[in-house]
């Protein structure tokens, strides 16, 4: 394909590497990381989760809002869960056991953590979706 017009707003093999070493396939990113469009208050990015770990140890907020998605990994069926996480959110930590495709909204200055994926019985699909063009945390607890 040739450049064209728009080809700005085209983005090939939007890989990156995996900010996590139980990660081993690259991940496809959208601004996190990469800042494609700084401008845009938007970022994305996909993992596969083979392997149970902490993704996030403990507790913290954001300065925008984040919607954290698990998705069963068979492209047929997305609702084909496989594995057990263990979420905790709000002030009170109160605790989330995710075993289906779920999908969580965290409105910006909520406190959310620790994340871990505790049993991976087949692959699932991490998506987190950042409404700001950067990741970073505006408090650790």
């Amino acid at each position: 394909m040739t450049e064209g017009k728009y080809s700005k707003y085209v983005i090939r093999e939007p890989r990156m590497r995996a900010p996590h070493v139980e990660i081993t396939a690259p991940i496809v990113a959208f601004n996190r990381g990469r800042m494609d469009f700084p401008e845009v208050p938007f970022s994305i990015n996909y993992e596969l989760i083979e392997v149970p770990f902490v993704i996030e140890k403990s507790g913290h907020t954001h300065d925008w809002d984040q919607i954290l998605c698990f998705i069963g990994s068979d492209p047929k069926n997305f609702f084909d869960f496989g594995a057990e996480i263990e979420f905790f959110i709000g002030e009170e930590a109160e605790r989330y056991f995710i075993n289906t495709t779920t999908i969580v909204y965290i409105p910006r200055g909520m406190v959310h953590g620790p994340l871990e994926f505790k049993k991976i019985h087949k692959p699932i699909i991490f998506n987190n979706i950042v409404l700001s063009s950067h990741y970073g945390r505006a408090k650790q607890f």
